[in-house]
C-alpha cells in the first residue's frame, strides 16, 4: 500500500518572515498591479470626445477620420476629392466662423435642422418686434399669503407638534397612576381632577375606562377624554387658561314596553326566561319594597306586570328607564297596584298606589334591593360556632359591593369595626326602633350622621365573623330584637289635593293598559346548572335547621372547622375583641 505523505509548506521554516508575508499576499498584489497597468495603458477622461473616441490633434487628421465614418459601415470608397474637401474647409475655415457661432447661439444642442436655417436666413422665425413697448404688459407679482392662508399653516405645525397619549384603567388603578406609567406628571392629574369637581367624581372611574391626553408643543395639557361608558364620555379642556370640565351623553332612542310573567320559582327567574336582566328584578322590587316580601310572600302561580322605558342606541339595548306601571297578583298579598306620577310643575315625582297615597312607608321590607334569603330569624345551627344559637337578625345573600340602604329616616350611632358583626352600622329611628346592618366592604356614613330612607350606606361584604358575602339585618324595639319582617308598616303620605285629579286620569289609564297585557304561557329554556337566585330562595327548599339536623345525625364533622373557608376575614390586629 502507497504510503501517505504530508505535504510540507513551500517556503522553508529558514526564511525570515518579511518574506513570508510578501508570499501571503502575492495575489492581491498580483491584482493591484493589473490594475495599476490598465490605468496606464487606457487613455484619461480628457482625452476623449462624447463618444468614448480618442480625439485627434491635427484638423487634417479629424477631418479624415469624419470621412471614414461617413462611408459606413461597409467600407466604401472615398471620394476622390476627399484631399480637396479637406483643403477648402481648412482655407474656409475663418469665413465660417461667424456662421457657425449664430446657428451654435440657435441651436446649442448641435441639432442641424435644415428647415429651421431655412427659416432663420429668411427671416420668419417667432422674434418679437424691436420696437415693442415693453412698459404695457402688467408687471407679473408673486402670490402674497393671505390670513386664513397664515392661519391654516400655523394650525397645521402646532398640530405636528402635539403630544396624544392613549392608555386604559387597570384594576383598582387612580388617575394619577395611570396617567403616570405614560409619563405624565403628577401636577397634571391634579389639575384634571380639580376641573372635574362638580361634574365627575373620579373615584368613580372603572377598569377598562379608556382615555386620551392631549399636550402642546410645550408640555401644557390641552385636553383630556374619558369614555366611561358606551354612552357617556368626560372631557376636560382648555379654555384660555382655565379647564372646564363636560359631560357627553349619547342620545338614545326610548321605547315603553309592557313584560308580563308568572312566578314559577321566584321573580328573578321568571324575568330571566322572558330573556330580561337582573336590572328589572331590581326595579321591581324596587318598586314593591315597601308591600311585597318577595322571599316570604311569592307563591307559584303569581302573576306580575309592567310597563318600563327601554333605551336602544342604534338598535341595541343599553339600559331600563323608568317604571310608569307595575302590578301584582298574588295569593297571599292580593292584587297590588302601582303608578308613577310627575306633576305638571314638577314638584311632584313619585310612586302611588290606587288611592293617591305613596308607597313609601315608614319602614321599608328589606334594605337592599335582592330578597334571597339565606338565613332566617329564629334558632339555628351556627355556621362557624357548629352550635344552636339564636339568629337575631335576617341574612340577604347578595354579591359584594351590592348598595345597602337605610330603611327609615334616623341618626347613626355606629359606623366601623364592631367585632365578629365585622363592618357594620347601627342606627336609631323614630319609636325606640335600633336598626344593624352587619358584615359591611364598606361604611359610607359616620356616627352622629342623620341619615334619610332609602340612602345608601354602605356595601355588602364579608368582614367579621362571615362564610361568605352577605347582609345580616337585625330590628331591635326597645332593647328587644325582632323579626324584621314582623314590623307593621303605617300607610305613605296622600298625594295633594290639587294633583288628584289629574292623578286619577293618570292612573285609569295605566291601569287599562296593565289590565290588557297577557301574561305568556312559554318561559323559555330551562336553567342553567351555574344559575344564581337573586330575587329569593326556590320554594320547597331544606331550611337551614334541617340541613343541620341531618349534618348531626350524620355525625359528619365539618371540613373547614380548621381552615376557615374562603371569604372569612379575622379581626384585624390592633382592635380589641367585643363579646357578643
Amino acid at each position: 500500500m502507497r504510503p501517505i505523505r504530508i505535504r510540507r509548506s513551500i517556503l522553508p521554516t529558514r526564511y525570515p518572515a518579511v518574506i513570508t508575508e510578501l508570499y501571503r499576499w502575492r495575489w492581491p498584489a498580483a491584482v493591484f498591479v493589473a490594475i495599476f497597468l490598465l490605468w496606464l495603458v487606457l487613455p484619461s477622461k480628457g482625452d476623449r470626445n462624447g463618444s468614448g473616441v480618442s480625439r485627434p490633434a491635427d484638423p487634417a487628421q479629424s477631418s479624415a477620420v469624419a470621412s471614414d465614418t461617413a462611408r459606413g459601415l461597409h467600407n466604401e470608397p472615398a471620394p476622390e476629392n476627399a484631399a480637396a474637401a479637406v483643403g477648402e474647409t481648412a482655407d474656409n475655415k475663418d469665413g465660417e466662423q461667424d456662421k457657425t457661432a449664430v446657428v451654435n447661439a440657435d441651436n446649442p444642442f448641435g441639432a442641424e435642422d435644415e428647415n429651421l436655417l431655412a427659416l432663420q436666413a429668411e427671416g420668419k422665425t417667432d422674434e418679437p418686434p424691436a420696437d415693442m413697448d415693453y412698459s404695457e404688459l402688467p408687471e407679473e407679482q408673486p402670490d402674497m399669503p393671505t390670513l386664513e392662508m397664515i392661519e391654516a399653516a400655523e394650525k397645521a405645525k402646532a398640530a405636528s407638534l402635539e403630544k396624544n397619549i392613549k392608555g386604559e384603567f387597570l384594576r383598582n388603578e387612580s388617575l394619577s397612576n395611570a396617567l403616570g406609567r405614560y409619563g405624565v406628571g403628577v401636577q397634571t392629574a391634579i389639575d384634571i381632577a380639580e376641573a372635574f369637581k362638580g361634574v365627575f367624581d373620579i373615584r368613580q372611574i372603572r377598569t377598562g375606562n379608556k382615555f386620551e391626553i392631549k399636550f402642546d408643543a410645550s408640555g401644557k395639557l390641552l385636553s383630556f377624554t374619558l369614555n366611561y361608558s358606551e354612552l357617556i364620555s368626560y372631557y376636560v379642556r382648555r379654555e384660555g387658561e382655565k379647564l372646564n370640565a363636560y359631560k357627553v351623553e349619547g342620545e338614545t332612542d326610548m321605547y315603553v314596553e309592557q313584560i308580563a310573567g308568572s312566578i314559577e320559582s321566584n321573580l328573578s327567574e321568571s324575568l330571566w326566561r322572558l330573556g330580561e336582566r337582573d336590572n328589572l328584578t331590581s326595579l321591581i322590587a324596587e318598586v314593591f319594597a315597601w308591600d311585597i316580601d318577595f322571599y316570604s310572600d311569592c307563591r307559584k302561580g303569581d302573576t306580575w306586570k309592567v310597563m318600563v322605558e327601554k333605551h336602544y342606541f342604534h338598535g341595541r339595548f343599553m339600559r331600563y328607564g323608568q317604571v310608569l306601571a307595575a302590578s301584582y297578583h298574588g295569593s297571599i298579598v292580593g292584587d297590588r297596584y302601582v303608578y308613577y306620577f310627575q306633576s305638571d310643575d314638577d314638584k311632584v315625582q313619585d310612586f302611588f298606589d290606587e288611592k293617591g297615597n305613596s308607597i313609601r312607608r315608614s319602614f321599608m321590607r328589606a334594605p337592599l334591593d335582592t330578597t334571597r334569603v339565606t338565613s332566617k330569624f329564629g334558632f339555628r345551627m351556627h355556621p362557624t360556632l357548629h352550635k344552636y344559637k339564636r339568629h337575631e337578625g335576617i341574612d340577604y345573600g347578595a354579591a359584594t359591593g351590592t348598595p345597602v340602604w337605610a330603611v327609615a329616616d334616623g341618626k347613626v350611632l355606629g359606623a366601623g369595626w364592631m367585632g365578629a358583626c365585622g363592618k357594620g352600622v347601627k342606627m336609631q329611628h323614630y319609636g325606640d326602633y335600633v336598626t344593624v346592618y352587619c358584615h359591611l366592604s364598606a361604611v359610607y356614613v359616620k356616627s352622629g350622621q342623620t341619615v334619610k330612607q332609602k340612602r345608601m350606606i354602605g356595601r355588602v361584604g364579608t368582614t367579621g365573623r362571615s362564610t361568605g358575602p352577605h347582609l345580616h339585618f337585625g330590628v331591635s324595639y326597645k332593647g328587644k330584637w325582632i323579626n324584621p319582617q314582623s314590623i307593621k308598616m303605617t300607610p305613605g303620605k296622600p298625594l295633594d289635593q290639587q294633583y288628584l285629579g289629574r292623578y286619577k286620569e293618570a292612573r285609569e289609564l295605566l291601569k287599562g293598559k296593565l289590565d290588557a297585557i297577557e301574561v305568556p304561557v312559554f318561559y323559555g329554556p330551562p336553567l342553567p346548572d351555574n344559575y344564581v337566585d337573586t330575587s329569593g330562595t326556590k320554594l320547597g327548599s331544606a331550611s337551614m335547621i334541617e340541613k343541620s339536623k341531618a349534618a348531626k345525625d350524620n355525625k359528619s364533622r365539618s371540613p373547614w372547622r380548621n381552615n376557615p373557608p374562603h371569604g372569612y376575614q379575622p379581626r384585624p390586629p390592633g382592635i380589641k375583641a367585643v363579646k357578643e
